[in-house]
């Protein structure tokens, strides 16, 4: 069953994406989760590394943004065959996984399972055993990370 934050700490969400106020003013590995998973993509990869890079990020929000990344994608490609457009995300794919493997992302009990996130499977929908098999994901990625199920569904 998915978990609500308190309604304090949703209106600190909330002010982040109606400008009101800052990133630096999330308080909690919840706000970092519920904004993470709420983030328009097109709005840029610098709040994204902002997040990984913040010490309350937790393993299950990592996670949570490693498969919306779309890794697959990033991974199969050689840094030579990306875009100047497409750069960033492969840096941050790599740096992602990077910082996750080695494990530098504390547990804060915040879970994801990356093969039933909201009913989406990411790692059937990357379909690594059949054209991406090639592809090789890292075993602890393919893994859930136990903990409460944040909603994301609060606008």
């Amino acid at each position: 069953m998915k978990e609500k934050i308190s309604e304090e700490k949703r209106q600190r969400v909330l002010q982040i994406f109606t400008g009101e106020a800052w990133l630096e003013n999330l308080k909690s590995a919840e706000e970092i989760h519920v904004f993470a998973a709420n983030f328009n993509w097109d709005n840029g990869y610098e709040w994204l590394n902002w997040i990984i890079d913040h010490p309350l990020c937790s393993r299950g929000t990592a996670l949570m943004l490693y498969w919306l990344s779309e890794p697959v994608y990033y991974l199969k490609k050689d840094v030579l065959e990306i875009s100047e457009y497409q750069l960033n995300g492969f840096k941050f794919v790599h740096k992602l996984q990077n910082k996750y493997l080695n494990n530098g992302f504390a547990d804060y009990n915040i879970g994801f399972d990356p093969r039933n996130d909201d009913s989406t499977d990411w790692i059937k929908d990357s379909k690594l055993d059949g054209e991406n098999s090639s592809v090789s994901i890292p075993s602890e990625m393919l893994k859930p990370v136990p903990g409460r199920d944040l909603s994301r569904d609060y606008w």
